[in-house]
């Protein structure tokens, strides 16, 4: 059995550059952002300084891959997975205490409550929530004649005996990322909106076909451009933990909507971490799928080749009925034609993980905060117990894959926001146009020296995942940092704080792989621990099960304020 003591690093390879920077806010923010996009020089010098230029100069022999793609024999393997551990219904995982969305299936079976009261319930303790003195801000715009529509049908199918699905009258929130019918998506801006009658986001339509209640849409960082949940419009999106905290980003809503229980499941994205990030910092469960898993139709294309919807909930029996109900080829998005079924199989094997190995870098699982890697040391330990297999694996030049993704995602970005910026730069917030700014300092050169790192590392995971089925480190580095002045509206430039939340999550944007995060445990504080586990193209079912596992090992801890419905 894999001790701590044994985690300590020994390789010389690893170096993941963090820059020594203050936290920057009001004048003298305004002051940098001036500076950045008025001088070429500052931004090239602060490129440099963050180490942007390390790619310069290196012969990669591997093409760049603009869109993360697998071997299509990793599609064959995950299938004859499937078949040899028959697919069971979603259903099936739903008994037990281990899943909010069992209960409502219960409680609406029994008559003990109606989706259409719950809906009324939702509404009302969204309103309380963003009326209190440190409001969570989680849900910042609902459809409630919609809802009620939805739910009154719901609630007649109930009466009839015919639910459409387990997630029938199940109340989910959607991140402002996301085309939402009669909802205003605007990405967290003041200004972007849904081009006039656009059909509503294939994921969201999937939901609302098993009959999902569609609440409305969640706060997040402005763009997705970055992690903390601040957003200048809206208000920063509070922890549930300690409401003078951060909830993380950039699904900030969507986290903290789950976390303080005004909806069971919700829906975020994840570019570098904007799933997994709130999700450690809140307590709950956050699943980026494989990159083309689930359809991009119906999202704001602000990050294409980084960016993929998934589901976030207190449970991962909860999180994968939502994920497999969005999850299969899209004719909209010819991306998600190249996949297996999306199985859930092996997810009720949580007694016995010995056919299961997860591979432990530990350089990287041991840059965080000593208490991080304490708590995910303990979970270890007991996955070993249930005999979960853990070896040492190295991951060569992460600094690589961290500056390749950098360069990647605000590119990308850029892109996406470069005809908007002559009438609304000024609309946004100044940590947004800090990241614009030096991203248009990049060139072509510097976007496909990022592809072919891209492609590197996807080669180097196919290789580990031939020794592996997991790999496994803490999620954040750091646990929810305190709101700057507690000021909900105030932005504030953290790069180092970014850094540390973003360390384990990045890579596996870049490769396109599957990753999860879930909880380890709670600091002493009472502040939610999540740990990450990634694996190979397709194999979600594998981060599901882990996590069930941890469903049933780690003691869950509600936060002082929860909204049972």
């Amino acid at each position: 059995m894999l001790k701590p003591k044994d985690h300590h690093a020994t390789s010389t390879q690893y170096r993941i550059k963090e820059v020594p920077s203050p936290a920057l806010t009001g004048t003298a923010l305004t002051a940098c952002i001036t500076l950045l996009e008025s001088s070429r020089l500052a931004r090239q010098s602060l490129l440099r300084l963050n180490n942007m230029n390390v790619l310069h100069n290196q012969n990669y022999s591997e093409p760049p891959s603009l869109l993360p793609i697998p071997s299509p024999h990793l599609v064959e393997i995950e299938r004859q997975k499937a078949q040899r551990n028959p697919l069971k219904t979603s259903a099936d995982f739903l008994e037990g205490e281990q899943s909010d969305v069992g209960g409502y299936i219960r409680k609406y079976q029994a008559r003990i409550t109606s989706p259409s009261e719950v809906a009324q319930s939702v509404l009302k303790h969204i309103r309380e929530s963003n009326e209190e003195p440190e409001s969570l801000q989680a849900v910042i715009a609902v459809d409630e004649e919609g809802l009620m529509r939805e739910a009154m049908a719901s609630s007649k199918r109930y009466e009839q005996g015919q639910p459409l699905s387990p997630l029938d009258g199940v109340p989910i929130a959607v991140k402002s990322e996301i085309f939402v019918h009669n909802v205003p998506s605007q990405a967290g801006t003041s200004f972007l909106k849904v081009p006039a009658n656009h059909p509503e986001a294939t994921v969201v339509s999937r939901l609302r076909k098993a009959g999902a209640l569609i609440v409305g849409v969640t706060n997040m960082h402005e763009i997705g451009i970055g992690v903390t949940g601040a957003n200048i419009h809206y208000g920063a999106a509070r922890n549930p933990y300690d409401r003078k905290r951060i909830t993380g980003g950039s699904s900030s809503g969507s986290a903290a909507a789950v976390a303080a229980g005004l909806v069971p499941v919700a829906i975020g994205t994840d570019g570098g971490g904007s799933i997994r990030i709130p999700s450690s910092l809140c307590g709950v469960v956050g699943l980026k799928p494989s990159f083309s898993r689930l359809s991009s139709y119906g999202l704001f294309p602000s990050s294409v080749s980084v960016c993929q919807a998934g589901p976030i909930a207190r449970y991962a029996a909860d999180c994968a009925l939502a994920y497999q109900v969005m999850a299969g080829p899209d004719p909209l998005d010819g991306k998600t034609y190249a996949q297996p079924p999306a199985s859930l199989r092996d997810l009720d094997r949580v007694e016995d993980l010995s056919d299961l190995t997860a591979g432990i870098y530990s350089p990287w699982f041991e840059h965080a905060d000593p208490d991080i890697v304490a708590i995910c040391n303990e979970f270890l330990l007991n996955l070993q117990k249930r005999g979960l297999k853990v070896v040492e694996i190295e991951i060569p030049e992460l600094e690589e894959a961290r500056v390749a993704h950098f360069i990647t995602i605000v590119s990308e970005m850029f892109n996406f926001m470069k005809g908007h910026l002559p009438q609304h730069r000024a609309d946004l917030a100044p940590t947004t146009r800090f990241a614009l700014a030096l991203a248009s300092e990049l060139t072509a050169n510097d976007y496909l020296q990022a592809q072919k790192v891209r492609q590197k590392f996807m080669n180097q995971l196919d290789e580990i995942f031939k020794k592996v089925d997991l790999i496994v480190s803490p999620a954040c580095a750091t646990t929810a940092a305190l709101i700057p002045g507690n000021a909900s509206h105030r932005d504030t430039l953290d790069t180092v704080l970014m850094s540390r939340l973003m360390r384990f999550a990045q890579l596996f944007n870049l490769t396109g792989h599957p990753a999860i995060s879930f909880p380890a445990g709670y600091t002493a504080q009472g502040l939610p621990v999540g740990i990450q586990f990634a694996a190979q193209w397709w194999a979600e079912a594998d981060l599901l099960r882990v996590a069930r596992v941890g469903d049933w090992l780690v003691e869950r801890q509600r936060p002082e304020k929860f909204w049972s419905q």
